[in-house]
């Protein structure tokens, strides 16, 4: 304040209007730079709250209110080590009648995207800027398809694989890689067994029966180099060789073939064995060396029994 009447009492200082006309400035423009509380005066500039907060407040009606902390809470988003509400959740709704709408939906504990209306409707993804702006790179259709221009990436987070789990009517195989062995794996829905696996130098390995009208493999003979021939004794070891009718530990089904270890002491060229040591055997190599072995024999025995082939 400019006087203070005490003061002026104790020098003898009578009241006049001019000391008082100031005082009662000072005052009023006091006053006028105070926020009141039934918000009769307003904010002037940015109000710096020197690490105070704002308590007891009501949650936000429009726009240009900020909200409360449990309000946001109630909207789905979690904030300062709560928890979400589960009474309504915003729903995302797109439509080329109303544009872009957000509202919210009760119960449940999903967030939806909604658009189109099941005839091809399509929501395309685009670049925002820089060299390939407005380019689509990704485009979702409401008949449930996703196209990508470009490559897709699934990470894992942690020890856990990536999978990609495809599911039709409740069937559900999935793809993941398996950093473990260097392999990609394709397992069955129930994720309990490994249908088929490929590793990094593309190694097939199929854990049932593998068919095809017309299954070749690689022979060109300019893909190849050091042609040896088979060992002499090669017919005779061969028929040593552990062979004859089995069934499969896994599944008791019955089934033909020849013991892996006992084929590669004869002939290792046909055997293959994996990063995790289980030995599998090229049957068609295998079959058609040692038919091919075996005819000049039969051709001299025929010829010994004067028959002609």
């Amino acid at each position: 304040m400019i006087y203070n009447w005490q003061n002026d009492a104790a020098q003898g200082l009578d009241i006049s209007s001019s000391r008082m006309q100031g005082q009662d400035a000072d005052i009023a423009s006091g006053l006028s730079n105070c926020i009141t509380k039934d918000g009769q005066q307003t904010a002037t500039a940015n109000l710096p709250m020197g690490g105070f907060r704002h308590t007891n407040v009501a949650n936000a009606q429009y726009p240009t209110e900020y909200a409360t902390v449990s309000q946001v809470q109630s909207a789905g988003l979690t904030l300062l080590g709560g928890s979400a509400g589960s009474a309504t959740f915003p729903s995302l709704e797109i439509s080329t009648s109303s544009g872009l709408t957000l509202s919210t939906i009760s119960g449940g504990n999903t967030a939806p995207i909604k658009f189109g209306d099941g005839t091809g409707w399509k929501l395309p993804f685009q670049i925002a800027t820089g060299a390939n702006a407005g380019n689509t790179f990704a485009t979702i259709s409401d008949l449930g398809s996703l196209s990508l221009d470009g490559n897709a990436s699934l990470n894992s987070t942690g020890s856990t694989s990536p999978s990609l789990i495809l599911n039709a009517n409740g069937y559900s195989p999935s793809m993941r890689s398996n950093s473990g062995n260097a392999t990609i794996q394709f397992l069955n829905s129930a994720g309990s067994l490994v249908t088929l696996s490929i590793d990094n130098t593309g190694n097939v390995v199929a854990n049932g029966v593998v068919s095809g009208s017309n299954i070749t493999g690689s022979s060109d003979e300019r893909l190849k180099e050091d042609w040896r021939p088979m060992a002499r004794d090669f017919l005779e070891r061969m028929a040593g060789v552990l062979h004859g009718t089995f069934s499969w530990k896994k599944d008791r089904i019955r089934s033909a073939g020849v013991g892996a270890a006992s084929l590669r002491e004869v002939f290792p060229e046909a055997v293959h064995e994996d990063a995790e040591g289980m030995l599998s055997v090229a049957y068609g190599h295998a079959a058609l060396v040692t038919v091919l072995e075996l005819i000049p024999c039969v051709l001299r025995l025929l010829e010994e029994h004067g028959e002609t082939p």
